[in-house]
């Protein structure tokens, strides 16, 4: 069986230079290619006419993806998805609370290797934080942050300002020594915020 001749022809990024005594599986042609990267590697005919092998192997590592790097598994990743979900997939549950307001992912992060790179393994109990709650998320608003933190960065938080310094209601009950639930009271009762932060008012 005669074949064209493919020396000189290009598939993919592989530049087909010349074909080799070797011979492959089922004594199949070899020949000797070059990659736009400059390197040289043997591929089999049935590859290359097939379309199978596109590279010297470079164009995978230029596009990893969650095979390749091998951490579908992981608490990192499975945030990392989730993040990726609810900012564009309509039917997730989140989604109007993140994709339905504006919020994107900025383009770096659509892949989870430049994700990874940003921002590390999550640490123990702590999740993805959104510094400005209203904004992107991106590599400047985001942040590994306890759980306990991240709850008093919502949206709905009551926040206070007294004498110049912002907290929410959870914040300001520790500042001065009183229970979340008491201060709310004073609040409600329409105590001045001066006698609502005085831990021994009665």
């Amino acid at each position: 069986m005669s074949y064209e001749k493919i020396e000189g022809k290009k598939f993919g990024k592989l530049l087909v230079l010349k074909k080799t005594s070797n011979k492959g599986k089922q004594g199949r042609t070899i020949y000797l290619c070059k990659c736009d990267c400059g390197n040289e590697v043997l591929v089999s005919r049935d590859l290359l006419t097939g379309v199978k092998k596109k590279s010297c192997g470079c164009l995978r590592k230029e596009k990893p993806n969650h095979f390749t790097h091998l951490m579908s598994n992981t608490r990192v990743y499975r945030i990392w998805a989730e993040m990726i979900k609810r900012c564009n997939t309509p039917s997730s549950k989140s989604y109007s609370y993140y994709g339905g307001r504006g919020i994107t992912v900025c383009d770096r992060w659509k892949s989870f290797e430049n994700f990874y790179s940003d921002m590390g393994n999550c640490p123990t109990d702590f999740t993805l934080d959104r510094i400005d709650v209203n904004g992107n998320y991106e590599p400047s608003n985001c942040r590994w942050e306890s759980r306990k933190t991240q709850s008093r960065n919502r949206r709905g938080n009551h926040m206070i300002t007294f004498k110049n310094e912002t907290h929410c209601l959870s914040e300001w009950a520790e500042i001065v020594g009183i229970t979340r639930g008491a201060l709310k009271q004073r609040l409600k009762r329409g105590w001045t915020l001066e006698n609502a932060l005085n831990r021994g008012a009665l």
